[in-house]
């Protein structure tokens, strides 16, 4: 099994993200080319693994403003899946930014991000 971290605001999830990624070339602006980055390592590894070798992403909703929120993730791992990428996703919230979310504190309740995966589980058959 792989898992590529494309979550917690680290490279890849920059590139993904309307907050971060500022760039005026072919990586940057449209959802679409945001996008691409991700989906030229998710093809690159794809292409280097065997047929019987699960892959998947981490994902993560940003929660910060002009971010990406549960449906911004959703789209992402629905073109994933599409394109047939991914095996599966792993959800989570939070970046660097606020990490408190990555690993929620003893006030979280349990389960507290079930609820911004639901676009994911709407979105895809993951």
């Amino acid at each position: 099994m792989i898992a590529l971290l494309l979550a917690h605001g680290y490279l890849v999830q920059q590139f993904l993200s309307p907050l971060h990624n500022f760039r005026d070339d072919e990586y940057g602006g449209s959802f679409e080319n945001r996008l691409r980055l991700p989906l030229e390592l998710l093809s690159a590894v794809r292409s280097a693994t065997p047929s019987t070798m699960a892959l998947g992403v981490r994902l993560s909703s940003e929660l910060l403003p002009g971010g990406m929120e549960p449906d911004d993730v959703a789209r992402v791992a629905r073109a994933f899946e599409e394109r047939g990428l991914i095996d599966f996703v792993n959800l989570t919230i939070g970046t660097d930014y606020n990490p408190h979310k990555i690993i929620g504190a003893m006030h979280e309740p349990v389960g507290y991000e079930l609820p911004y995966g639901e676009p994911v589980r709407k979105a895809t058959r993951l």
